[in-house]
């Protein structure tokens, strides 16, 4: 599998180690910012008729975790920091609401706490958010939900909210679904 990414990128196998570790890879649709490609990077990308592309700001980061959640996709790196990129438009990234889109990876500094795992909804439809479990087992949540998703009732986020029952109450895993969430102690 490797060998091929390489190949794409006019790499031999021999440079593969001067790659720096792990990359985040990343396929499809670049229209709404979601897998984290610079306007420069776009254009190559789609001038290559490759469907795979490298996310070059996200190169060195450590990655141990991707989430790819609808239009908007999370890095979480070994250093426990989130990247977030694409929309933002339900505030799923966990960003001011006058950020609409977000095309290169932002890492999210809201959260002083580090993230073990994060979990994004796969909803488009103007319902997104998003889980980020801490690695002490406090959850923070971000996003737009009107059916109690967040743990707040109707609630729409532009930081990321400590959810309070996690403060007394470890968690150890979490899932975000189109307009509910799940965390397991």
């Amino acid at each position: 599998f490797s060998r091929g990414i390489f190949a794409l990128h006019g790499l031999s196998d021999e440079s593969a180690p001067r790659l720096g570790g792990s990359v985040v890879v990343g396929l499809g649709d670049t229209r709404r910012g979601q897998l984290g490609l610079g306007a420069d990077q776009v254009e190559k990308h789609l001038a290559s008729g490759h469907a795979i592309a490298i996310v070059e700001e996200l190169r060195g980061t450590d990655p141990i975790q991707v989430e790819a959640a609808g239009i908007a996709s999370y890095v979480v790196t070994a250093k426990g920091y989130i990247w977030a990129f694409g929309s933002n438009r339900s505030m799923e990234l966990g960003m001011r609401k006058e950020v609409m889109q977000v095309d290169v990876p932002q890492r999210l500094k809201s959260i002083r706490a580090k993230i073990a795992q994060v979990a994004g909804s796969c909803s488009t439809g103007g319902q997104a958010h998003a889980l980020a479990l801490t690695q002490r087992g406090e959850v923070y949540m971000f996003g737009t939900s009107s059916r109690g998703a967040l743990g707040q009732g109707s609630a729409h986020q532009t930081a990321p909210l400590l959810l309070r029952m996690t403060t007394d109450v470890r968690i150890r895993l979490v899932a975000a679904g189109a307009s509910h969430s799940l965390l397991v102690t």
